[in-house]
């Protein structure tokens, strides 16, 4: 057990300087030239936009016509509450 530990650890030393010896040279940037390209947004940010508020939409269209229905009830004047019997249940 004690030599897969030796032998995992001697690996990752070993990838660990690989991954060193590979790496780019850093290699400064001029900010002052620097001009960001134009912003365009493609066809799946619009349609996920739209995709997004789709369900609001359609919620705020169902809660308003039952809000319209409830204000309309001759049984409850409106407030939703239907009382059966003398005292109301808790």
């Amino acid at each position: 057990m004690a030599a897969a530990v030796g032998s995992a650890a001697a690996q990752l030393m070993a990838l660990a300087q690989a991954a060193q010896a590979a790496e780019a040279p850093i290699v400064p940037v001029d900010l002052s030239t620097y001009v960001p390209s134009p912003l365009e947004p493609s066809w799946q940010v619009w349609f996920g936009a739209f995709v997004g508020v789709v369900p609001f939409v359609i919620g705020a269209y169902e809660f308003t016509k039952r809000i319209l229905i409830q204000r309309r009830c001759k049984a409850c004047d409106g407030r939703g509450l239907i009382l059966k019997g003398k005292y109301p249940k808790k």
